[in-house]
C-alpha cells in the first residue's frame, strides 16, 4: 500500500489550489474526487452555438481577491465586469434602485460582531424597531438570497463577520465573471498534475493516529474498494457532506461533530433560461443586470449576463424556500420560475413558454457530493469557524469555503485561499520535505 506525504479529498477549487501549492513544492501527494470531473460546485455548461458559458454553480468573483486574480493573470484567462444595476418591481413597474447596497449597509452596520450572547438574524431584526417593515423585508430577502441562509439559523455575529467591509474594487467595479467557462479556470490549474487526481473515488472511512492515516474509498463505476495511506490528510469536501456523516471516522477528530453543529449549509435553487430574444431589454431605459420582486415569489431575483448581451436570464431562490424546492422536479422549477418572470416582465406565461429555447439547472441540495450550495455561520458558530481551521494533531486538516472567514466564506476565492493556506501550513511543518 502506497504511503503518501499528503492526500487531498476533493478536487473542487480548494482541493485543486491546495494541490497546486504542493505540486510546486514537489511534495508526494494525490487527490481523490468522488465526481467524474473536477471543479466541485463550479460547473459550467457550453452551448454548441454560443461562446458564452452557462454557469450552473458558482458564477461571480466578488471583490478583488488577490489569489484568484493572480492566477487568472498567470493563466491568461480574461474576465469582465458585472454590471451592478438593480431594478425592483414596484406597483407593476421596474424601477431602478440607485442605492441598493446603501440600503443594505444601513442595516448591516447595526450588526454587533462582539455580542456576548449571539442571536438569530430574525431576532436581530425584531429587536430593531426603528427599521421600517419595507427595509426589513429587503434585508431578509438579501440574507436568504445572497447568504442562502435561514433567518432563524444564521447568527448575528456570523453575519456581521460575513458582511465585514471590503473596499477593494477594480476601477470602481467589485463583481466580475470569467469570460471563459469558470470550470476552465480550475481545469487549467490542474493540468500540470492531473495524473495525480483520481476521479470517481469516494471516501468512505478514515482510520488515523498522529502522523499516520489510512483511508478506504470506492473507485470507478463498480465501486471497487481501495485503500491509501498518508502522513497528512486534507479534507476539502463541502460542509453539507461533512454534516451528513457519510464519512466514517476512526476515531472522530476531537469535537468534530460539535464543531459542525454550529456551521450551516445554505440552499439555492437556480435556473438558467435561454430565450429566442432579449425581450427584457425593452422594459427599462437603463441597462438591466439584476431584477428583484417581492420575496413571496418563488424566484425573487433574476439577472442577465450584462454587459454581455446574450439571450439568457438566470432565476434565483435562496434559503429555506430553496431547500423546500429541492424536492421539486425540473418541470416544477421551470414553471414556477417563469410564473415569477411573467410578473416581472408583464409577458404572459404562454408567451414566455414559446420564447424559451433551452433550460439548465443543477440541484445542489440533492447532489450527494455537495448537499447544499454554500455555507454560513450558525448561532454561536464563530468559535466553530476558528476550530475547524486548526489541524487535528497536525494530521487531519480541513479546507474549503466553509473554512473561510469574513466575506470570503461561501465564495470561490474563499475556497481557493483556504486550500492555499492549508498547503502552506503543511509545508512549514517538519515532516514534509520541500
Amino acid at each position: 500500500m502506497k504511503h503518501l506525504d499528503v492526500l487531498i479529498i476533493g478536487a473542487g477549487c480548494s482541493g485543486i489550489s491546495c494541490a497546486e501549492e504542493l505540486h510546486n513544492a514537489k511534495v508526494d501527494f494525490q487527490v481523490l474526487e468522488a465526481r467524474d470531473r473536477i471543479g466541485g460546485r463550479i460547473r459550467s455548461y457550453q452551448e454548441s452555438d454560443l461562446e458564452t458559458p452557462i454557469e450552473l454553480g458558482a458564477e461571480f468573483i466578488h471583490g478583488v481577491p488577490k489569489g484568484v486574480f493572480r492566477s487568472l493573470e498567470q493563466l491568461q484567462i480574461p474576465f469582465s465586469n458585472v454590471s451592478d444595476h438593480h431594478h425592483f418591481m414596484q406597483k407593476g413597474k421596474l424601477v431602478i434602485a440607485d442605492h441598493f447596497w446603501d440600503q443594505i449597509e444601513t442595516i448591516t452596520k447595526l450588526l454587533k460582531p462582539k455580542r456576548k450572547i449571539d442571536r438569530s438574524v430574525r431576532d436581530f431584526l425584531k429587536a430593531h424597531l426603528a427599521i421600517n417593515s419595507k427595509n426589513k423585508k429587503l434585508f431578509s430577502s438579501f440574507v436568504e438570497g445572497f447568504q442562502a441562509a435561514d433567518l432563524d439559523r444564521i447568527g448575528e455575529k456570523g453575519l456581521a463577520d460575513a458582511q465585514e467591509a471590503e473596499d477593494e474594487t477594480l476601477n470602481g467595479s467589485r463583481i466580475f465573471r470569467t469570460v471563459l467557462p469558470y470550470q476552465y479556470f480550475i481545469e487549467k490549474i490542474a493540468e500540470k498534475f492531473l495524473g495525480r487526481v483520481h476521479m470517481q473515488s469516494e471516501l468512505k472511512e478514515v482510520q488515523w493516529k498522529k502522523g499516520s492515516v489510512k483511508v478506504t474509498f470506492t473507485q470507478g463505476p463498480l465501486g471497487e474498494i481501495k485503500t491509501l495511506s498518508c502522513k497528512k490528510l486534507i479534507v476539502t469536501v463541502p460542509l453539507g457532506v461533512l454534516k451528513a456523516e457519510t464519512i466514517i471516522w476512526n476515531p472522530e477528530p476531537k469535537n468534530l461533530s460539535n464543531i459542525l453543529e454550529k456551521l450551516e449549509m445554505g440552499h439555492v435553487r437556480r435556473v438558467v433560461f435561454r430565450f429566442q430574444d432579449r425581450f427584457w431589454e425593452k422594459l427599462t431605459k437603463e441597462p438591466q443586470s439584476f431584477f428583484h420582486v417581492e420575496a413571496e415569489n418563488d424566484f425573487p431575483t433574476w439577472w442577465s449576463l450584462m454587459p454581455l448581451r446574450t439571450p439568457h436570464l438566470v432565476g434565483w431562490q435562496g434559503g429555506p424556500r430553496a431547500k423546500e424546492m429541492a424536492d421539486w422536479s425540473d418541470e416544477e422549477v421551470y414553471h414556477a420560475a417563469l410564473k415569477t418572470l411573467s410578473r416581472i416582465t408583464g409577458h404572459s406565461l404562454s408567451d414566455l413558454n414559446t420564447r424559451v429555447e433551452s433550460t439548465h439547472s443543477h440541484n445542489w441540495s440533492t447532489d450527494p457530493y455537495s448537499r447544499g450550495a454554500y455555507s454560513y455561520i450558525g448561532i454561536d458558530g464563530m468559535k466553530s469557524t476558528e476550530q475547524i481551521r486548526k489541524p487535528f494533531q497536525d494530521t487531519i486538516y480541513f479546507a474549503g469555503e466553509g473554512c473561510a472567514t469574513g466575506p470570503s466564506r461561501g465564495t470561490v476565492h474563499g475556497a481557493f485561499d483556504s486550500g492555499k493556506r492549508v498547503a502552506k501550513k503543511i509545508l512549514r511543518g517538519k515532516n514534509i520535505p520541500r
